[in-house]
């Protein structure tokens, strides 16, 4: 998809700066650099530990030239920066629209509690599969779904990789 239709009508304030890139088409988008490459945007994302700035120079090397930052940052010349307040919520905003808010096209069941989340969310999507329902599973034992597991590195995957998800499970069939 084109940055242009991505940032159309955002309701998050931004400006862009750097080589105009709105028209580059991209399939991806990251908070981690390591994933980035030539299709990506790359989001810095500061958290309590680790601040995603200074992983842009890395998401760079790998290819990305679209870059979502709170702050101006040091960035070759054909590089475009998105700078918004709160890169956490672009980043939202963005997957959604990226891979076609995969969300509305689901039945989407959300488990909240203190103990039982992961066994009730494993027994859902087990029994929705046996009664002929293609479901999936997004948790703390990772992603399951049309006969495939991927392993997560955080217990609630950031924004970016649910969307993600969640859309490469409309492509198996998941419902």
């Amino acid at each position: 998809m084109r940055f242009s239709q991505l940032i159309q009508t955002l309701p998050i304030g931004f400006s862009l700066r750097g080589k105009d890139r709105r028209e580059d088409n991209f399939t991806h988008i990251t908070n981690d650099s390591r994933t980035a490459r030539k299709s990506s945007i790359f989001v810095c994302i500061k958290g309590a530990i680790s601040d995603g700035h200074r992983y842009a120079q890395s998401a760079y090397e790998n290819g990305c030239r679209v870059f979502v930052t709170t702050h101006p940052i040091e960035i070759a010349a054909d590089a475009m920066v998105m700078i918004t307040p709160d890169t956490r919520i672009a980043l939202s905003l963005l997957s959604i629209r990226l891979y076609r808010d995969p969300s509305r096209e689901l039945h989407v069941v959300g488990i909240t509690g203190t103990k039982g989340k992961t066994t009730s969310a494993l027994m859902t999507a087990h029994i929705l599969n046996a009664c002929g329902i293609p479901a999936g599973y997004i948790g703390s034992n990772g992603v399951e779904y049309g006969g495939n597991h991927f392993e997560t590195v955080n217990t609630t995957p950031e924004s970016c990789d649910i969307h993600r998800y969640l859309r490469d499970m409309i492509t198996a069939g998941m419902r």
